[in-house]
C-alpha cells in the first residue's frame, strides 16, 4: 500500500505542513481516514485516504482563492477594523483579528446588526496585540474588550503604517509560516 506524507499533501493543496496536521486530525473521523506514524513522528496517509482528504479539501481551497482569501491559505487571517454602529456612533470601532473574516464579521451582525467593515489586512495572529496597540497607541478612547473610540482616518492611516512593514503572504518562506 502507497503511504503518502502529510507534507505532500500540503505541498500538492498548497498550504503548510501544520496546516494539513491539523486538517488530517480535524477530518480524521468524518472521512474515516487513518494516519500512519513515521519512525520520527511523521505522518503518513494511504493514497486512498490522502485522494479523499484531497478531494475534499480542494473545493474549499478553491472557494477561498475565488474569493480573493488567499491570505489565510499561507497561515494567515485578518486583521480587521469595524465600525460597529456607523450610523449612531461613527467613532466606534471593534478592532481584532480573525481567520474568517465573513464569519466573523457575521458573528457581531448578531449584536451590531448595521456594522461596517471599514479596512482589513493579511496579519498572523501573533502580531494581532502590537498592530492594536501601535494604532491605537494616542488619541483613542479603550471602551473595552476590542472597542475604542477614535478617529476613522487616523486609525486605517496607522494600520496602513504598521501593515506596510510587514512581510505579506506572498513574500514569506515555508519556514516563516509557522
Amino acid at each position: 500500500m502507497e503511504e503518502v506524507p502529510v507534507k505532500e499533501i500540503a505541498e500538492q493543496l498548497g498550504i503548510t505542513k501544520d496546516y494539513a496536521l491539523r486538517l488530517v486530525k480535524k477530518q480524521k473521523k468524518e472521512l474515516g481516514i487513518k494516519p500512519h506514524y513515521g519512525k520520527r513522528r511523521e505522518v503518513f496517509l494511504s493514497r486512498v485516504d490522502a485522494d479523499r482528504l484531497i478531494s475534499t479539501y480542494e473545493p474549499r481551497r478553491l472557494r477561498i482563492a475565488s474569493t480573493n482569501d488567499a491570505a489565510n491559505i499561507e497561515g494567515f487571517g485578518y486583521f480587521y477594523i469595524i465600525q460597529l454602529h456607523p450610523e449612531d456612533i461613527p467613532n466606534r470601532f471593534k478592532i481584532g483579528y480573525s481567520d474568517k473574516l465573513d464569519v466573523r464579521q457575521s458573528d457581531h451582525r448578531t449584536i451590531a446588526p448595521t456594522l461596517k467593515l471599514v479596512k482589513s489586512w493579511p496579519c498572523k495572529r501573533t502580531w494581532e496585540n502590537a498592530a492594536r496597540d501601535s494604532i491605537t497607541r494616542d488619541g483613542c478612547t479603550y471602551i473595552g474588550g476590542e472597542v475604542y473610540d477614535g478617529n476613522v482616518q487616523v486609525l486605517i492611516d496607522r494600520s496602513e503604517a504598521f501593515f506596510s512593514v510587514m512581510p505579506q503572504p506572498s513574500t514569506l518562506s515555508e519556514d516563516s509560516q509557522k
